[in-house]
């Protein structure tokens, strides 16, 4: 039932679906206990009508659950932080982790530190311009970016660290197919030329992951197909992004200028960072955020060429003009494909045209 209300509702309508359930049966129920012989009611009418009150308290008791004290604890509830993005060409897929005992405290979302949280997907279309859904993967698993993929490491320890010897599978999730693929398990068997080839352990060596056999072969799993295979795939040469750095300009420590191979661009930018850069079309792009000034502290998201051209600028008006929401602050996590730059804060997710900063379209997740 989860999946389903997710799926063609959204997380945010479970709280009406249980107030609506409870109120169908508080009504079915009272109609049947008006049309009961309360003088003489017969065994088979005590049972129905104790069964109808315990099911009025449980739906009771649900309803309560998920809308005040904690949603979080059957995957639903709105997401606060995002662990990763990704875009291919038809999807973007977003992670984030739910705990049990999941609360906000302040602006931030709070856990107890021997929990360990569960990995949730959300799936936007890009065709549409839309959420698809939304799902519970599991537990002890961490997303990473593998190639075109992204790959579900599953660690039998909620680590800081991945350890050769706690990791217990790797996968995937099939986006159209909503479930989770595994591509390998320790202590079993994979398919590699059509012989089984059974997992001692995993190991990575970059940037590829590895089964490694007891009697220690080792077999690649390929970036683009998802495949073992015997041999280390060849590795395509990365294009060169370009260096750059942030310079203080004289005695203004906060304030400071972009260098850009060595060379002063003449941009200046309040305690700016670069939180992420790619090179399409031989052309290096830096996604630089910043503030205004620092007596008010309003964030900027600015786009910068590797020539040092400044390509456009966003502030939180711009993002809260198009989701329709005053409670938007500053970027979270940012993907680049190819010409389009998707960018999230809070539960928004955002299309950004790369070269014009045109914002093309955002949805809640």
């Amino acid at each position: 039932m989860r999946s389903i209300i997710d799926t063609y509702l959204g997380w945010e309508y479970v709280s009406w679906f249980a107030f609506i359930l409870l109120i169908f049966w508080v009504i079915v129920g009272t109609k049947f206990e008006t049309s009961t012989n309360k003088s003489n009611p017969s065994k088979g009418q005590k049972i129905r009508k104790w069964g109808f009150r315990f099911g009025v308290i449980l739906l009771a008791l649900n309803a309560l659950f998920v809308t005040v004290i904690n949603p979080y604890f059957f995957g639903y509830g709105k997401p606060a932080h995002f662990t990763l993005i990704h875009a291919s060409d038809t999807h973007v897929l977003l992670f984030d982790e739910v705990s049990a005992h999941m609360d906000v405290v302040g602006e931030e979302f709070d856990r107890r530190e021997d929990e360990i949280p569960s990995l949730r997907i959300h799936v936007a279309d890009i065709a549409e311009q839309k959420k698809l859904y939304s799902y519970l993967i599991g537990d002890y698993l961490r997303p990473e970016e593998y190639g075109e993929h992204v790959l579900l490491i599953e660690n039998n320890t909620y680590n800081k660290w991945l350890s050769e010897n706690t990791i217990q599978s790797l996968s995937y999730f099939d986006v159209l197919e909503k479930k989770q693929v595994i591509l390998a398990k320790k202590d079993e068997s994979i398919q590699v030329e059509g012989t089984d080839i059974p997992v001692y352990y995993f190991t990575y060596e970059d940037p590829y992951w590895l089964v490694v056999t007891l009697e220690g072969d080792k077999y690649y799993l390929d970036q683009k197909t998802l495949e073992f295979k015997a041999d280390r795939p060849k590795e395509e040469i990365q294009e060169t992004k370009v260096h750059h750095s942030f310079k203080s300009k004289g005695d203004k420590v906060s304030t400071t200028e972009l260098y850009i191979n060595g060379e002063n661009t003449q941009l200046e930018f309040v305690e700016a960072k670069t939180i992420n850069q790619c090179v399409w079309e031989k052309t290096t792009y830096l996604l630089i955020v910043s503030y205004t000034n620092l007596s008010k502290k309003v964030p900027l998201l600015s786009c910068v060429d590797g020539k040092g051209n400044l390509l456009w600028q966003k502030n939180p008006d711009d993002f809260r003009e198009l989701a329709n929401e005053n409670d938007l602050t500053e970027v979270d996590l940012t993907f680049f494909r190819d010409d389009l730059c998707y960018v999230t804060i809070n539960n928004y997710l955002f299309e950004i045209d790369l070269l014009s900063g045109e914002l093309n379209w955002c949805v809640g997740i």
